[in-house]
Protein backbone atom coordinates (compact mmCIF):
# COMPACT_ATOMS: atom_id res chain seq x y z
CA UNK A 1 0.00 0.00 0.00
CA UNK A 2 1.74 3.42 -1.04
CA UNK A 3 0.82 6.48 0.86
CA UNK A 4 1.55 9.94 -1.13
CA UNK A 5 3.50 12.53 0.25
CA UNK A 6 2.97 15.84 -1.89
CA UNK A 7 4.46 18.90 -0.08
CA UNK A 8 7.09 18.56 2.63
CA UNK A 9 5.98 17.39 6.26
CA UNK A 10 7.60 18.23 9.71
CA UNK A 11 9.66 15.35 10.89
CA UNK A 12 8.38 14.66 14.46
CA UNK A 13 4.96 14.91 13.40
CA UNK A 14 5.98 12.41 10.68
CA UNK A 15 8.03 9.99 13.57
CA UNK A 16 5.40 9.89 15.84
CA UNK A 17 2.79 8.74 12.98
CA UNK A 18 5.05 5.48 12.61
CA UNK A 19 5.97 4.56 16.00
CA UNK A 20 2.42 4.58 16.83
CA UNK A 21 1.91 2.27 13.77
CA UNK A 22 4.53 0.02 14.23
CA UNK A 23 5.20 0.14 17.96
CA UNK A 24 1.60 -0.04 18.84
CA UNK A 25 0.45 -1.97 15.64
CA UNK A 26 -2.78 0.30 15.76
CA UNK A 27 -3.76 3.03 13.14
CA UNK A 28 -2.55 6.24 14.22
CA UNK A 29 -5.10 8.73 15.43
CA UNK A 30 -7.88 6.20 15.60
CA UNK A 31 -8.68 4.61 18.75
CA UNK A 32 -10.90 2.40 17.91
CA UNK A 33 -8.74 0.31 15.72
CA UNK A 34 -6.64 -0.94 18.84
CA UNK A 35 -9.35 -3.42 19.14
CA UNK A 36 -10.73 -3.66 15.34
CA UNK A 37 -7.37 -4.34 13.89
CA UNK A 38 -5.49 -6.00 16.63
CA UNK A 39 -4.48 -8.73 13.55
CA UNK A 40 -3.45 -5.74 11.93
CA UNK A 41 0.94 -6.51 11.37
CA UNK A 42 2.99 -4.05 9.37
CA UNK A 43 5.74 -6.03 8.08
CA UNK A 44 7.88 -3.75 5.98
CA UNK A 45 8.06 0.16 5.92
CA UNK A 46 10.10 2.22 3.72
CA UNK A 47 9.67 5.70 2.74
CA UNK A 48 10.94 8.58 0.76
CA UNK A 49 10.00 12.02 2.44
CA UNK A 50 10.53 15.59 2.23
CA UNK A 51 11.05 16.92 5.64
CA UNK A 52 11.55 20.51 7.97
CA UNK A 53 12.79 19.78 11.69
CA UNK A 54 14.41 16.27 11.15
CA UNK A 55 16.80 14.95 13.89
CA UNK A 56 18.62 11.69 13.47
CA UNK A 57 17.98 8.97 15.97
CA UNK A 58 21.10 9.86 18.53
CA UNK A 59 21.78 12.49 16.23
CA UNK A 60 23.36 16.00 17.34
CA UNK A 61 22.69 17.96 14.01
CA UNK A 62 19.29 19.24 13.09
CA UNK A 63 18.46 19.56 9.50
CA UNK A 64 15.69 22.43 8.78
CA UNK A 65 14.60 20.50 5.73
CA UNK A 66 15.78 17.58 4.50
CA UNK A 67 15.17 14.59 2.10
CA UNK A 68 14.61 11.30 4.30
CA UNK A 69 14.97 7.40 3.84
CA UNK A 70 12.76 5.46 6.09
CA UNK A 71 12.86 1.91 6.54
CA UNK A 72 11.64 -0.52 9.01
CA UNK A 73 10.85 -4.21 9.39
CA UNK A 74 8.37 -4.87 11.95
CA UNK A 75 9.01 -3.09 15.14
CA UNK A 76 11.90 -1.22 14.21
CA UNK A 77 13.01 1.51 11.92
CA UNK A 78 15.46 3.87 10.74
CA UNK A 79 16.08 7.31 9.34
CA UNK A 80 18.54 9.02 7.64
CA UNK A 81 18.98 12.00 5.76
CA UNK A 82 19.75 11.36 1.97
CA UNK A 83 22.32 13.90 -0.37
CA UNK A 84 20.15 16.20 -2.36
CA UNK A 85 22.22 15.66 -5.28
CA UNK A 86 20.60 11.83 -5.18
CA UNK A 87 17.32 12.84 -5.36
CA UNK A 88 15.60 14.54 -8.19
CA UNK A 89 14.46 18.54 -7.63
CA UNK A 90 11.59 18.84 -4.67
CA UNK A 91 9.64 20.16 -7.37
CA UNK A 92 10.03 17.80 -10.01
CA UNK A 93 10.19 14.49 -7.18
CA UNK A 94 6.61 15.75 -6.08
CA UNK A 95 5.09 16.36 -9.26
CA UNK A 96 6.05 12.49 -10.39
CA UNK A 97 4.55 11.31 -7.35
CA UNK A 98 8.54 10.13 -6.20
CA UNK A 99 7.62 11.29 -2.22
CA UNK A 100 5.76 8.79 -0.10
CA UNK A 101 5.58 6.14 2.36
CA UNK A 102 5.28 2.34 1.38
CA UNK A 103 3.67 -0.27 3.81
CA UNK A 104 3.45 -4.03 3.50
CA UNK A 105 1.78 -6.45 5.59
CA UNK A 106 -1.35 -8.83 7.07
CA UNK A 107 -4.88 -7.44 7.66
CA UNK A 108 -4.12 -3.89 7.06
CA UNK A 109 -7.38 -1.98 7.38
CA UNK A 110 -6.40 0.27 4.00
CA UNK A 111 -9.12 2.67 4.46
CA UNK A 112 -8.60 3.82 7.91
CA UNK A 113 -4.69 3.98 7.17
CA UNK A 114 -5.32 6.10 4.21
CA UNK A 115 -7.91 8.10 6.37
CA UNK A 116 -4.83 8.67 8.99
CA UNK A 117 -2.21 9.23 6.50
CA UNK A 118 -4.51 12.42 5.08
CA UNK A 119 -4.95 13.15 8.72
CA UNK A 120 -1.24 13.66 9.44
CA UNK A 121 -0.68 15.47 5.79
CA UNK A 122 -3.06 18.28 7.00
CA UNK A 123 -1.22 18.74 10.53
CA UNK A 124 2.23 18.02 9.62
CA UNK A 125 2.30 19.99 6.61
CA UNK A 126 5.68 21.91 7.14
CA UNK A 127 4.44 25.96 6.82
Amino acid sequence: MALSAPHRLCWPVVDEWIQELLWDSRVPGDDASAQANSEMEILRLKALLLTTDFVPVGGDESFGAATVVVQGVREMYDSFVVPDKEVASEEAGAMAGLYKLVLIGREMPEQALRDSWARLLSRAMAR
